[in-house]
């Protein structure tokens, strides 16, 4: 007997330690605590009598952990979430950088990762299987639960041997509480616990792709370059309006810096880049395309209209040196557009032999991914330079045909065009005079110098310019 008072004694100091501890708890977040609490205090507590009134002791401990677990399965069958869907919807993404979605915050984006519903689809046969059998064979189940306590009670009694009436309420009683105790534990452990587990794992996968979808935009030139579309879009209004200093991952502190880009906020991109860049040397991640994203918010900070300033001219040369060490194609290629697009703007002759320069790296580069930007930058290149060589004949060295030149940029035009004719638009407004092309801005003159050449105009599927009207004949003068 003095066996079982110790299994009785240590089982209630269990129960009243786990008492204290949920008692302890934040009011806010231990209710759920405190009703799953009750449950499994009072299995504790349920738990040495076995021990105490009968000799049975482990058989039935056994017995109560079986049926326990038999009604912990079907409380949790019961308890599974139901995920919401709706086919053909595309709601715009909640994103909650540096922490759990708040309450009632569910939302979806438009994407090609969806949660895994088996386990749900499973949960609901289940349970109308076991619901429906329940109702029409409940005369069966009522012998079949009889027939099993007896069945334990011989068992019961066999060690025991206590009489098998006795038994037998202990095995039913056995039976029936802990299916009873272990169907409410499942339920609501289900309930308070999985559910806002699988929620925050639906919201977490959520945030990592709504970053995602940000940091994944191209950085663009000219007007609207900085703008994003689509989930990106609706992803960075969201993350505007977190503070900076709540943001603790390279990613989270990326996007923050691109949304505040699209925001037309240059100076507050620059702290996000800055900050997405000190994260990443510290925690490792540092890669090419956030040193041009960086190199951009300085550039439109800077005040200088697009001509690269030496800082960003360092995070250009920092982001070759990670590429060079990590050369992922399309990476490669994003950089490569920026490199050619920025140094068109530096002063000549340094700027468009330094865009040719890059420009004849990357197309000659078997390895490389065709751009179509790439081209239509190296063409510009390519025109400059005939261009300049124009205004300067004292610079074009002995033995060199500026007419090369020409060729280079005509060759460059046609592989744009080739590689994706949605570049047209942008090769007209390079080679059209303000007269042809009404509203260009005068710096995309980069091509003019060939205008009125009609293999050009041909390539960007231009009629040959009208020639000049005939000069009216003179009257006669009246005798």
């Amino acid at each position: 007997m003095a066996k079982d008072e110790t299994h009785k004694k240590d089982s209630s100091t269990w129960a009243i330690c786990l008492w204290q501890w949920l008692q302890q708890r934040d009011r806010q977040n231990a209710e759920p605590l405190h009703i799953v609490g009750v449950f499994i205090v009072l299995a504790l507590c349920i738990l040495p009598l076995p021990f105490v009134f009968f000799s049975v002791g482990r058989g039935a401990v056994l017995c109560a952990a079986a049926s326990a677990a038999a009604g912990c399965f079907v409380g949790f069958l019961f308890g599974i979430p139901l995920t919401q869907q709706r086919e053909g919807s595309s709601p715009s993404p909640t994103l909650t950088p540096g922490g759990p979605a708040p309450p009632g915050s569910a939302a979806r984006t438009p994407s090609a990762i969806k949660p895994n519903t088996n386990l749900e689809e499973v949960s609901n046969w289940l349970t109308k299987i076991i619901v429906g059998v329940g109702l029409v064979e409940w005369q069966n189940l009522r012998a079949a639960f009889a027939e099993l306590s007896e069945n334990v009670a011989l068992g019961f009694s066999k060690a025991s041997g206590d009489p098998v009436e006795t038994c037998r309420v202990l095995a039913g009683s056995l039976l029936l509480a802990y299916a009873i105790l272990g169907f409410f534990i499942g339920f609501l452990g289900t309930r308070l616990f999985l559910a806002p587990a699988l929620a925050l794992a639906d919201q977490n996968l959520l945030n990592a792709l709504a970053v995602k979808s940000i940091t994944d935009a191209p950085i663009g030139h000219g007007e609207g370059g900085f703008k994003l579309t689509g989930a990106a879009h609706a992803a960075a209004e969201q993350i505007q309006r977190v503070s900076l200093e709540s943001l603790n991952t390279v990613q989270e502190a990326w996007a923050w810096a691109r949304a505040q880009l699209e925001a037309n906020k240059p100076q507050e991109a620059v702290k996000g880049y800055a900050k997405a860049i000190t994260l990443a040397q510290c925690q490792g991640g540092d890669n090419a395309r956030l040193h041009v994203g960086y190199a951009a918010a300085l550039q439109a900070a800077s005040g200088t209209g697009k001509s690269p300033t030496k800082k960003v001219r360092e995070e250009f040369d920092i982001a070759l040196r990670l590429l060079a060490a990590n050369p992922d194609p399309s990476v490669k290629r994003r950089v490569y557009i920026n490199l050619t697009y920025y140094y068109l703007y530096a002063t000549a002759p340094e700027g468009f032999q330094t865009a040719l320069k890059y420009g004849q790296e990357y197309v000659t580069d078997k390895g490389s991914v065709p751009s179509t930007e790439i081209f239509a930058n190296l063409a510009a290149a390519y025109g400059q330079a005939f261009g300049w060589l124009q205004e300067h004949p004292d610079k074009v060295p002995k033995g060199f045909d500026k007419a090369d030149y020409r060729e280079a940029a005509l060759w460059a035009v046609r592989e744009a065009v080739r590689t994706d004719a949605i570049i047209v638009p942008v090769l007209r407004k390079m080679l059209l005079p303000a007269s042809e092309f009404p509203g260009k801005d005068p710096q995309d003159n980069d091509l003019e110098v060939f205008s009125t050449d009609e293999e050009f105009r041909k390539a960007v599927m231009l009629l040959p310019p009208s020639p000049l009207p005939p000069a009216p004949a003179p009257a006669d003068e009246p005798k």
